[in-house]
């Protein structure tokens, strides 16, 4: 298939795809319908207003200048239609636009993982280590274009290099760090003439898991601390004597000897554990 009208891509950002080899997505329907901008059922809320979609976020990001294209784009249901207004604006879109549109696309993808950090986190855990890639037949840029029988696919494919991306620092063991999403620093990154703030949904993770458990174990859940669960282990059952324990054909009267050892060696693992150990909310 001929990709004449396209961009015209650099040899070097090209990239081929095999569709055996790939997750590729187009249809929010389809299977990796998810992982599309265009996909429901992965709301946003970016400086306390509401957004149905990543692409309406996008697409508003593009006009930063004019709050009132904006509250259009984001009050639509259809995500077909943020894109119709969107593009019959495109000649008044910020000047920059065109090179800072990776940079807003990252943005907004990680911002669709920190506020659905479950829900799309197992969407990007689905694809395993294959290779991520929008199917489209008129864009080179973000997506691929299939050849005749659709078995491979040609393009930049820049929106599924970015979320392989994501899902590698998803894969990570600081993935939870993804949970904090710093705004770009960009002049003029507005929403509504407001500067766009931090994305923080860490207290909200906490909270989605405690009435995760709540729910599950239908009772109020209350999260158990390390250190309690070691004070715990120390105390002895009220009918545990020294007298009571089980005869092993070993003498018994070193118990007390043993168990003041085993507190000693339990109170240096304790103190090297808390100096090894990172506080992960310390380091975001």
């Amino acid at each position: 298939m001929s990709i004449k009208g396209q961009y015209k891509l650099d040899s070097k950002e090209i990239r081929v795809y095999k569709k055996e080899d790939s997750c590729v997505f187009k249809k929010n329907s389809e299977e990796f319908g998810g992982l599309s901008n265009m996909a429901t059922g992965f709301p946003l809320l970016v400086n306390g207003i509401k957004i149905r979609t990543a692409e309406a976020l996008y697409q508003a990001c593009r006009f930063p200048h004019l709050p009132d294209i904006q509250q259009k784009i984001i009050e639509q249901n259809s995500p077909m239609t943020v894109k119709m207004i969107s593009n019959s604006n495109k000649k008044n879109s910020r000047a920059d636009w065109d090179s800072i549109r990776l940079k807003v696309m990252k943005w907004c993808i990680s911002v669709k993982l920190a506020q659905n950090f479950v829900l799309f986190g197992a969407v990007l855990h689905e694809t395993g280590l294959k290779s991520i890639v929008e199917n489209s037949t008129k864009d080179n840029y973000w997506g691929a274009i299939p050849n005749e029988d659709s078995s491979i696919f040609t393009g930049k494919n820049a929106l599924g290099r970015l979320l392989m991306d994501l899902r590698q620092a998803f894969y990570s063991k600081n993935n939870f760090l993804l949970l904090h999403v710093e705004p770009i620093k960009i002049e003029n990154f507005l929403l509504y003439s407001e500067p766009i703030g931090i994305i923080d949904e860490r207290q909200n993770f906490i909270n989605y898991l405690k009435n995760f458990w709540s729910i599950t174990y239908n009772k109020d859940f209350n999260i158990t601390t390390q250190m309690e669960i070691i004070n715990a282990e120390e105390k002895e059952p009220f009918y545990v004597t020294k007298e009571s324990k089980m005869n092993d054909g070993v003498e018994n009267n070193n118990y007390e000897t043993t168990k003041k050892t085993y507190q000693k060696r339990l109170s240096k693992k304790e103190k090297a554990n808390k100096d090894s150990q990172p506080n992960l909310f310390n380091q975001i």
